[in-house]
C-alpha cells in the first residue's frame, strides 16, 4: 500500500490496514463458502456416454 497524499498518523494507517484486512478475509470466506453452481467442462465431460438406441424405440416417437 502507498500513501500518495496527506500525512496520516501511525494510528490511521493501522486503521485502514484493520479495515482493508477483515474486508478482504470476509471476501475470502465467502468465496470459499461457495458451491459452484453447475459442472466445469471437465467435470461434464467425465459423464457416462448415452446408451445406444434400440430397435422399435422410435416408433412410439410424436405420438
Amino acid at each position: 500500500m502507498r500513501i500518495v497524499a496527506g500525512a496520516p498518523s501511525d494510528e490511521e494507517l493501522a486503521a485502514v490496514v484493520a479495515v482493508l484486512t477483515t474486508s478482504l478475509d470476509v471476501l475470502a470466506a465467502e468465496n470459499r463458502e461457495q458451491p459452484d453452481a453447475r459442472p466445469g467442462a471437465w467435470r461434464r465431460s467425465q459423464r457416462a456416454p448415452r446408451r445406444g438406441v434400440t430397435i422399435g424405440a422410435w416408433r412410439t416417437f410424436g405420438r
